[in-house]
């Protein structure tokens, strides 16, 4: 009897267990577990061809759609429920006619059929839209109890002239409303958080979807960069989001293809009620064209004078997303910074600590040695601080018992400052080769390490030194990337590569290290018919370059942190410490500085041409930045 006593307790305990656990998924009827690691678990339905993830540390679900069961969908339009109930979306257009609209597909629609199949570590969907005849198939699995994301570039098909422009992937995973507690975190800048609680407190009527693109803006125009630099707006040098809902959060990571993704954030009160960022995957640009050259008296009298186009093939890229998990005290922007870290360490895309940095955080000086004054009739070259004058500030700071000191040299080349892309040879004014020569042989002797400012991707025209034709980034239609005088260009990716090479060769022998101007901080496609490029190839010229200094310079520093150049940068310049205020940004953190620091030494604007230098070195301790200023 007490035998068969201990056998009814013990079923009694394993069906509580079983009642526990199936009443942490509540309200997911219909859904499977098809995978499982040690935290996380994957669940499909396969009705509405949907998954989620079950934290299994809590039992917090993550939901791909918005389920009926936590909101009121009957209030919404047809193409909202729609939206809503869509894993994935995509835009496409026609290629090859005149200002084709971009369509949309959802992958809950009647228009897209979906098939399914078990694969090693989780499921792959294929899924067909019938109106615009795209396939494409999408693998998600689990590993190491990260949500991996896969879409093959092989997989997708494309059968008539309508053709992918982008993808939308899990566009309401970790949606929440205003009642919950925790934000989205963003890399605009250092880092934004938008808080779920603030929707009331924003101006709804300006509110929108936010697009913070990977490396660069996907416009590539002088006015684009200028209106950037100009107002301090920021895209974004990490690919991440992530978001924080009450003792649970996650981290998304664009893995492969980061190049050609944006992260899209919709505040609450833009169609829905509900708060929500995603990745947006780029397979086709957009360009204009001139569809009139008629002319009346000097001007264009065509009704349309301009349209725009899609790229007619498609990008070859494939894309490859990573979700992480975060639960308890471990749920905050602070804990993803180190699950970031790890992940770029792990995979040999941060630098290790070099020895340098263990002496503590160096003083960053530049010297702005020549600049050209424009005057009405001939324009005069200015000697602001020659070699001779670099050497005697140097042993000053030093007699000051400064004895951890980085020193930049910019605007030494031939007419100085700004003269694009001319960075050899010396100019003669400011004590020519010799000069250089003998201030870096002091600076040996005095163990500071010192680099040479240069440029290989903006170019003047009135510098006469590359070929306006071959040389430059050119629009889909023909025409270069230029600013209005067609005095600003951009150099063809390739021609940059070859210029450093140039470059090298002249330097060699010197021992001074590099530092490379803007490829930090964009990245462009380009449709020179001789060598195009994509986004990722253009990142890829860049990566090699930084390799290429590395391995013949021995040291580098870059303008700009896309993360891209953590493998090779021993400083990044120009970090931002504010965000570009925007209206959803709450708060701003440190996140990009959490994940570097330690590792890289960064700076921030000079601390001379800041105009509040007590803020600023406040805002320098707060961020670790190198205390840095321009003399």
């Amino acid at each position: 009897m007490k035998r068969l006593f201990c056998l009814i307790i013990a079923l009694l305990l394993c069906i509580s267990h079983v009642n526990i656990s199936y009443a942490s998924r509540a309200g997911l009827e219909g859904y499977e577990e098809i995978e499982s690691g040690e935290n996380i678990s994957l669940l499909f339905n396969r009705d509405k061809a949907a998954i989620a993830i079950e934290d299994k540390r809590n039992g917090y679900i993550w939901r791909s759609i918005v389920d009926e069961d936590i909101y009121d969908m009957k209030s919404c339009s047809e193409v909202l429920r729609t939206l809503m109930s869509s894993m994935f979306v995509i835009n496409y257009a026609a290629t090859g006619t005149n200002n084709p609209p971009i369509q949309t597909g959802y992958t809950a629609s009647d228009e897209c059929t979906v098939d399914y199949r078990l694969i090693d570590g989780g499921i792959a969907l294929e899924y067909e839209f019938k109106k615009p005849d795209i396939a494409l198939k999408i693998e998600i699995t689990v590993e190491d109890d990260a949500l991996i994301v896969r879409i093959p570039n092989e997989d997708i098909k494309e059968g008539g002239r309508l053709g992918v422009v982008s993808i939308k992937a899990l566009p309401f995973l970790g949606a929440a409303d205003s009642e919950t507690e925790g934000y989205i975190l963003y890399p605009d800048g250092p880092g934004a958080l938008m808080y779920h609680g603030s929707a009331k407190d924003r101006p709804m009527k300006i509110m929108k979807e936010f697009e913070f693109h990977v490396y660069g803006p996907r416009e590539v125009s002088s006015e684009e960069y200028d209106y950037m630099e100009r107002y301090q707006k920021h895209q974004a040098m990490l690919p991440i989001y992530g978001i924080k809902n009450n003792d649970n959060a996650l981290l998304a990571i664009t893995d492969e293809g980061s190049g050609g993704a944006s992260i899209n954030i919709t505040p609450e009160g833009v169609a829905i009620d509900l708060n929500r960022v995603s990745f947006e995957l780029l397979y086709r640009n957009s360009f204009d064209i001139m569809l009139s050259n008629i002319t009346v008296h000097g001007s264009d009298v065509a009704k349309l004078p301009q349209g725009t186009r899609v790229d007619k093939n498609i990008t070859k890229q494939d894309y490859e997303l990573r979700y992480e998990f975060l639960v308890g005290k471990d749920a905050n922007y602070s804990e993803m910074a180190n699950v970031y870290r790890n992940f770029l360490t792990h995979r040999g895309m941060l630098r290790e600590r070099n020895e340098k940095a263990t002496n503590g955080i160096p003083l960053g000086i530049d010297f702005l040695m020549g600049v050209k004054e424009e005057r009405i009739l001939f324009d005069r070259f200015i000697s602001m601080t020659t070699f001779n004058q670099a050497e005697e500030i140097t042993d000053k700071l030093l007699n000051m018992g400064i004895d951890n000191l980085q020193i930049n040299l910019k605007g030494y080349s031939k007419g100085g400052y700004g003269m694009y892309p001319i960075n050899w040879p010396v100019d003669w004014r400011l004590g020519g080769k010799r000069g250089l020569k003998n201030y870096l042989d002091y600076a040996n002797k005095k163990d500071i390490p010192v680099t040479l400012q240069t440029n290989f991707i903006n170019a003047l025209g009135e510098s006469g030194t590359f070929s306006k034709s071959s040389d430059v980034v050119r629009q889909e239609s023909g025409p270069p990337v230029s600013d209005d005088e067609l005095n600003w260009f951009l150099l063809n990716p390739s021609a940059s590569y070859k210029r450093l090479e140039r470059f090298l060769k002249q330097v060699k022998g010197l021992k001074v290290g590099i530092v490379f101007e803007k490829i930090g901080e964009r990245i462009y496609h380009d449709y020179n018919s001789k060598n195009p490029y994509s986004r990722m190839g253009t990142q890829r010229v860049w990566e090699d370059m930084m390799e290429l200094t590395l391995k013949e310079k021995g040291a580098m520093a870059v303008e700009g942190g896309n993360a891209y150049t953590f493998k090779y940068a021993d400083r990044l310049y120009n970090i931002p410490v504010e965000t570009s205020q925007y209206h959803i940004c709450d708060e701003t953190v440190p996140f990009f500085q959490m994940v570097v620091h330690g590792r890289i030494p960064y700076s921030s604007e000079p601390g001379n041409l800041f105009y509040d230098d007590i803020k600023q070195k406040l805002k320098w301790i707060e961020y670790g930045c190198m205390p840095y200023f321009e003399l």
